[in-house]
């Protein structure tokens, strides 16, 4: 139950996570590719060259041959764009047939203009119904008020402003698809030399350009904080959120022990949703976490709800306290039940081959060091509530040092008194 590491002549990182007894696979080539790395102009070029490179290939020239394909070998493709990435996802039984299809999108696309600007009209009918997301766009508005552009936006981007050619899909992938800067996880019932053997088949082996792609600049993040709002006058509800950005020195520290900050986080969402929920009863549910789905310069410890308009001010005030709680305020037995709990779910996550593929995935796309669940799981046994106290402290004093941000998405009377207004379709 070890992740194998291994690296290709082309330059491609192999990750191998082999499970005896499994029958399938999940195979996973991650680019690093995602929304922050657009060039100004180029926002939601990532997700439609994803969807692009499925258009035609040079061994798959029409969208028969490639549905059959994975219909007669068992295999289920897909993929997904991220703040810091792209990934193409296999799974099937054998891992050759996944490989093959994978290798031929990322190596040998083909964008037929007819084809391309069909796929385009698709493009922006799904980016269009998911600025529908109410919860989704609260979160990107209080991104950007926490952390500006690039990390502040969707990022399929604007469904009004997608306008892009397939000679740009072209120049994506001559600029952005480079195999050396990729790598393949697969987790499951082959081992590191199958997958290994399988990939210099099907992967150039000639030596590629293995540099990194230029990181987005550092957010200018406003030292005083600020409450900002997004007016939503077809809302029932506010959304609210109170968040803190994560210092580099902090961010080390979640790092190098993410499992008993998880444990803290859980203790402190419990105590804000008793406070908001069986307390007072203007909320339904809360949440206190790290949020770390975007680019590492982007991450932050955020507290959400949505309560009525006239609760607004409330729950700010009750998330502002929860996050200055000392752990002196939490009782052993509730962390004692804390860390049962977190012992439970992952023994059950062990096994589970997706589970453990995501290990990965989520150490690459947050360019931290890759912890297996089984790692976890032994650690748990050994964790103490005073463990989990000192991470509380940890996170009651990046709160207590750091810049507040407050951001409201609702109707006018939610929103109150903001020092901006962001209109999210003016940023996308």
């Amino acid at each position: 139950m070890t992740v194998e590491k291994a690296k290709l002549q082309n330059g491609m990182s192999i990750y191998v996570d082999h499970i005896d007894g499994a029958l399938v696979n999940e195979i996973n080539v991650h680019v690093p590719y995602g929304s922050v790395h657009e060039a100004p102009g180029e926002e939601g070029v990532a997700h439609v060259f994803e969807h692009s490179v499925f258009l035609q290939t040079k061994k798959f020239k029409t969208d028969t041959a490639m549905v059959r394909y994975t219909k007669l070998h068992g295999v289920d493709i897909n993929a997904h764009t991220n703040y810091t990435s792209t990934v193409y996802d296999g799974s099937g039984i054998d891992i050759e047939p996944s490989l093959v299809y994978l290798s031929e999108v990322l190596q040998y696309p083909q964008f037929p203009v007819k084809k391309f600007d069909h796929e385009m009209k698709a493009i922006r009918r799904e980016i269009a119904e998911g600025w529908d997301n109410t919860d989704a766009m609260h979160e990107m508005a209080l991104w950007y008020s926490m952390f500006g552009l690039p990390y502040g936006r969707d990022i399929g981007g604007h469904h009004g402003k997608l306008d892009f050619t397939a000679d740009q899909m072209h120049d994506i992938f001559e600029r952005c698809y480079k195999i050396g800067r990729m790598s393949l996880v697969v987790a499951g019932a082959a081992t590191l030399d199958e997958v290994v053997g399988v990939a210099e088949r099907y992967f150039d082996t000639d030596s590629d350009n293995t540099s990194k792609l230029k990181e987005p600049r550092k957010p200018r993040i406003a030292r005083g904080g600020r409450r900002t709002g997004t007016i939503d006058d077809n809302s029932y509800s506010a959304n609210v959120s109170v968040g803190f950005p994560m210092t580099a020195e902090f961010r080390r520290k979640y790092n190098a022990d993410r499992l008993v900050y998880r444990l803290a986080e859980q203790a402190m969402t419990e105590n804000l949703f008793n406070d908001l929920r069986t307390k007072r009863g203007i909320s339904y549910g809360a949440s206190l976490s790290a949020d770390d789905s975007n680019h590492p310069n982007a991450w932050g410890y955020v507290a959400s709800t949505s309560v009525d308009d006239k609760h607004v001010e409330k729950a700010i005030r009750i998330m502002r306290e929860t996050f200055l709680m000392g752990s002196e305020s939490y009782k052993d037995i509730d962390l004692r039940g804390q860390i049962a709990v977190e012992k439970y779910s992952l023994a059950r996550q062990v096994p589970m081959i997706g589970a453990r593929s995501l290990r990965v995935l989520d150490a690459l796309n947050g360019y931290y060091a890759i912890r297996e669940i089984a790692d976890d799981y032994e650690q748990i046994k050994e964790t103490e509530p005073e463990d989990i106290r000192e991470a509380i402290d940890e996170i009651v004093d990046l709160a207590s040092l750091s810049p507040e941000f407050i951001h409201v998405t609702g109707t006018v009377e939610a929103v109150g008194p903001a020092d901006k207004l962001i209109d999210l379709h003016e940023i996308a």
